[in-house]
């Protein structure tokens, strides 16, 4: 509470060319701490509540709302805002245009072989795929950003099953019309964070990827494998052994809250 206080108060504005992604990164967390907070006899005082949603309303959401043009993990991330942001001051006009966003950049960043030999364009912008040519079945799953780094990519897929899990406790299931590019994307990173950089083929990023996923698809793995029964056994094995056991994840943003909340059999 306090530090939402402080930041309602405190914040008038960014200044710097990741002002986009920044605003994205913090309305992925407060909005969802906040909603708790109001909801749970916290004490949080009608007046600050309201100034809270002034400065979310003022000052990050003018930074998201039109999405963005650059590399995809920006934009999903201020989707998943967005939703956020829309449960918290029950905004349905806000709401459908998170999913209508949605809807538009999922295809876009993740490639299935129903899209044919290219990739989907993007809603806005026109982002590269950097080294990566090939596209048919067998790189279903890679992504806009896997042969720029998993880093980045990493924060594209926590956008995504980040929003889509926000839906669904709406009771929408955005993960529905898109699972098979989901559990795709989940299995082809988690395949090769597992085995390692020097067992990727040539037609992958032209043989070359930098590894370093963060400690990301558990709320994906829940969807798709807990409440749908699909088989994901690199994503389950990613996560038993690195994301259940990692100690201490720095800069990884909200991923850092998916074991807590979806680990093990969550519904």
């Amino acid at each position: 509470m306090n530090i939402l206080n402080m930041y309602s108060k405190g914040l008038k504005g960014y200044n710097n060319s990741n002002t986009p992604l920044q605003a994205g990164w913090n309305c992925q967390k407060w909005p969802a701490t906040a909603e708790i907070l109001r909801y749970s006899n916290s004490g949080w005082a009608a007046e600050e509540i309201t100034q809270f949603t002034e400065m979310v309303y003022n000052v990050v959401l003018p930074h998201i709302y039109p999405g963005s043009g650059a590399n995809g993990n920006w934009e999903l991330s201020m989707i998943d805002a967005m939703f956020a942001i829309a449960v918290f001051s029950n905004n349905a006009t806000l709401y459908d245009h998170a999913v209508l966003f949605w809807n538009e950049r999922l295809p876009a960043y993740f490639y299935y072989h129903t899209d044919g030999n290219k990739p989907v364009k993007a809603p806005r912008g026109n982002p590269g795929w950097f080294t990566q040519k090939v596209f048919n079945s067998t790189v279903d799953g890679i992504c806009q950003e896997t042969c720029r780094d998993f880093g980045h990519t990493s924060y594209g897929v926590a956008g995504s099953t980040h929003a889509a899990e926000t839906a669904f406790i709406q009771g929408d299931n955005l993960y529905q019309t898109q699972m098979d590019r989901l559990k795709a994307a989940l299995e082809f990173h988690t395949e090769y964070q597992l085995a390692g950089s020097e067992k990727v083929p040539d037609y992958i990023c032209n043989g070359t990827i930098k590894l370093g996923m963060g400690p990301t698809f558990v709320i994906g793995y829940n969807q798709l494998h807990n409440r749908l029964g699909m088989e994901l056994p690199n994503t389950e094995k990613w996560i038993a052994t690195v994301v259940d056991v990692e100690k201490d994840p720095v800069d990884n943003h909200l991923m850092v809250f998916e074991t807590l909340t979806h680990g093990l059999n969550a519904p």
